[in-house]
């Protein structure tokens, strides 16, 4: 794929977040999202989780099966620049759905996406072992 389409790409995906409420920032911060990463396009919090430890502490990370992406907080600038910068266009297999292959796409957001819905999931590790979250 040309630049020029990978560009194109990426603002599609970036005006479809927005369109959802997202507040997507060039500016960096600790909190990201990550599209194609939700519940909804059927990858689970333990696949974003194990995904983002590789670049520093994930404090928090929310997602709801009725979206396509997830937020997440991680302790420093630092660590989100380094996640942001790396999962652009990684691929993981659905855990979900049959082992499906999922191209992810990550951006920083001026506040931790916080879902307000049925069937949230936020997995704090400061707040449970890994692999445990609390269902709202």
């Amino acid at each position: 794929m040309s630049a020029k389409m990978k560009n194109t790409k990426l603002k599609k995906i970036k005006a479809r977040l927005q369109k959802n409420g997202v507040r997507i920032t060039e500016a960096s911060s600790p909190y990201i999202v990550i599209a194609n990463g939700g519940l909804g396009n059927g990858i689970s919090i333990a696949q974003i989780s194990n995904l983002l430890d590789k670049f520093g502490k994930v404090l928090a990370i929310s997602s709801n099966i009725h979206k396509s992406y997830c937020g997440a907080h991680l302790d420093s600038e630092n660590a989100a620049l380094l996640a942001v910068s790396n999962i652009q266009g990684t691929v993981l297999h659905k855990e979900l759905e049959d082992d499906k292959p999922c191209i992810l796409h990550a951006f920083f957001v001026e506040t931790f996406v916080y879902f307000e819905e049925d069937n949230e999931i936020i997995s704090s590790h400061d707040e449970f072992p890994s692999g445990l979250f609390m269902i709202l």
